[in-house]
């Protein structure tokens, strides 16, 4: 059951030390290369987008597109 109000300083303890117990953010790159740390190894390459920006539909369309100028200036000329 859920609680009527949210407390989000009781949830950060509690993720916190999961985080913790299971070294989420334990990464050593060298363990990795040496094979010794086999778990998989993840990436983001592009940061969520922000909602405070004033053009957020442009913003938007530069973060979560692979631009290629080359076809960008090609579609421009026909």
């Amino acid at each position: 059951m859920l609680d009527k109000k949210y407390k989000p300083l009781e949830k950060q303890e509690f993720w916190k030390q999961y985080w913790k117990e299971n070294k989420i953010y334990d990464f050593d790159r060298k363990k990795v290369i040496d094979g010794k740390d086999t778990r998989p190894v993840y990436s983001v390459d592009t940061p969520p987008p922000t909602v405070s920006r004033k053009y957020t539909y442009r913003t938007y369309f530069l973060i979560f597109t692979n631009r290629n100028d080359s076809k960008i200036q090609k579609a421009k000329r026909i």
